[in-house]
């Protein structure tokens, strides 16, 4: 089973994880920064320095008058959709080509067009163009060619004359720049979150006693943690009372590391004063081919923060073929982590 099978068939630790996520918080912020960058700015490029050659609109508003009773059915006939059929035909911008000195059906075709609608004896007719004198030009021959349109067609249509109308103006995109900076913004933020989640699952550090709980034989062998630095008064009784129950009278303590290395200095200081007095320690400093005592109590010291919980499980099973360690001790424990992790609590109640 590898790490990510085996972090999906556990159990989430929220805990931990946020505590350990708290320190990647830059992660989310340059995320953040760079997917507005991104987005931002390839917005701005887009709009601004690829922004093709700029289009006028000429606007024109036409008033359709229908023969008397004709509306409701011309109304299945004549609508937002059907008029850009119309317009597009030989009856109006085949006649407008003929009134515009030499632009061509096909070409007043594609630049003229109806949007949507809302009353059926009134439509809007845009011509766009990057000419703005085009742009008027082909808006005359339009107005023309509706009008003949009216006058020629067979029923229906009373007349269509031209209402209102705007001068060619230049067609500016709503700048939508600030939301395209937000939305990279969060979707930096995302993935940013998402690699810190990766980054987590793919670390099995162990860092907290918790950590050694699904090592097989090793979580009803802990006997404390050992704080980097710093000493605390009630982890320090805990362990004193199980080293205490843990020598049962003997007198001799080897101190090994989860590599079988000797103990730091440091280290033996510490677990020295957590000894009842008359206790000796060994260390593997003795001369070569002189053995501990065979009554001497093995307790492992595993450092925080320097081995993985795969490596931890290789060493401890290979340990096993010797005799499992009679204890366990986690040294160099970050302190605040520690007590954010546990919260004061019995460390036991977080055992799985």
């Amino acid at each position: 089973m590898n790490k990510q099978e085996e972090f999906l068939a556990g159990q989430f630790d929220l805990r931990r994880f946020l505590l350990l996520a708290g320190k990647k918080l830059w992660w989310l912020l340059a995320g953040a920064v760079l997917g507005a960058v991104l987005l931002g700015g390839g917005y701005f490029i887009r709009t601004q320095l690829l922004a093709g050659e700029a289009v006028y609109r000429s606007d024109a508003l036409y008033y359709i008058t229908f023969t008397e009773g004709a509306e409701e059915i011309k109304q299945h006939f004549y609508n937002d959709y059907t008029w850009n059929d119309v317009l597009d035909s030989d009856e109006i911008a085949g006649v407008a080509a003929q009134m515009s000195g030499g632009i061509t059906k096909e070409y007043i075709a594609a630049s003229t067009r109806v949007p949507t609608m809302s009353d059926i004896h009134m439509i809007h007719v845009y011509v766009e163009d990057g000419d703005p004198a085009v742009a008027e030009q082909i808006q005359n021959a339009i107005g023309i060619a509706l009008s003949y349109f009216a006058h020629n067609t067979e029923e229906g249509f009373e007349e269509i004359c031209q209402w209102d109308r705007k001068p060619a103006q230049q067609l500016t995109e709503m700048n939508l720049i600030n939301r395209w900076i937000i939305a990279g913004a969060v979707l930096g933020a995302l993935c940013a979150l998402l690699g810190v989640a990766y980054v987590y699952v793919m670390d099995d550090t162990v860092r907290l006693e918790s950590d050694l709980y699904p090592v097989p034989g090793m979580r009803e062998r802990i006997a404390g943690s050992v704080f980097a630095g710093k000493e605390d008064t009630k982890e320090a009784e805990q362990l004193r009372e199980q080293l205490r129950q843990l020598m049962d009278g003997r007198t001799t303590v080897m101190l090994t590391g989860a590599d079988g290395r000797p103990a730091e200095d440091a280290l033996i200081q510490t677990v020295r004063r957590a000894l009842p007095e008359g206790v000796n320690i060994c260390n593997g400093k003795e001369k070569k081919g002189k053995a501990a005592p065979e009554e001497a109590v093995t307790v492992c010291c595993i450092r925080a923060g320097g081995i993985t919980a795969a490596q931890l499980k290789r060493l401890w099973a290979a340990a096993e073929k010797k005799g499992w360690p009679e204890a366990v001790i986690l040294t160099d424990v970050a302190y605040a982590l520690h007590k954010a992790y546990y919260l004061g609590k019995d460390k036991g109640s977080f055992r799985i």
